[in-house]
């Protein structure tokens, strides 16, 4: 029993890991594939996506909302066609240090984007030159959400797998220690004998 509980704990700290370092790849692959333009939301009617809260570590908080909307897109002064009428744009959203999710929606933040007119964004295009996503500012300007994600795989690899490694660095080494133990004992066993000279002979 004690050793499925063990099996079970590391698997699921393997499992962890691993998602945690796909997300940072993931995401580091989609920033480096943004496209930087100039955007204008058309209309202020929108549909709401998720939205996600983040804190750089001794840096600023900001939520990620996502936010379908009528954008059209250009890149160096020509339209760049989207994907549908409604294209899925990431709003930044800079918070303090109480999180305000009041104000961080899209029912607020879309009309407000939209009476700006133009801005700079950045967006990614798919496969037939469409665009599939896009962001509310150039690439170069996005919270560093790749760096975070990042500190956040190594956090937990660190201090996970590190442990576990140091451990079984021990096990390891108590098991060489074991085996050269037996070797030296089979060594002496194998030896004959020793025998005392002494006085032989009956009187």
């Amino acid at each position: 029993l004690g050793a499925c509980v063990l099996a079970t704990l590391f698997a699921a700290i393997l499992a962890a890991n691993a998602w945690l370092w796909h997300r940072y790849l993931h995401v580091r692959d989609a920033r480096s594939r943004l496209v930087d333009g100039m955007c204008r939301i058309t209309s202020e009617d929108s549909e709401s996506g998720w939205k996600s809260g983040w804190s750089m570590p001794f840096g600023r908080s900001w939520t990620d909302v996502r936010c379908n909307v009528h954008l059209e897109v250009r890149h160096d002064g020509v339209v760049v066609p989207t994907e549908g009428d409604m294209t899925w744009t990431t709003l930044v959203y800079w918070q303090g240090r109480i999180f305000n999710v009041v104000d961080d929606t899209c029912a607020k933040m879309v009309p407000a984007k939209a009476k700006e007119g133009t801005f700079e964004c950045s967006f990614v295009m798919n496969s037939s030159g469409q665009v599939s996503q896009a962001f509310d500012r150039h690439a170069g300007n996005l919270p560093n959400r790749p760096k975070l994600l990042l500190l956040k795989a190594a956090g937990l690899s660190f201090w996970t797998l590190g442990p576990l490694l140091l451990v079984a660095g021990c096990c390891l080494k108590n098991r060489v220690a074991e085996a050269q133990a037996r070797e030296v004992g089979d060594e002496y066993a194998t030896l004959p004998a020793a025998t005392t000279p002494g006085v032989s002979g009956a009187c």
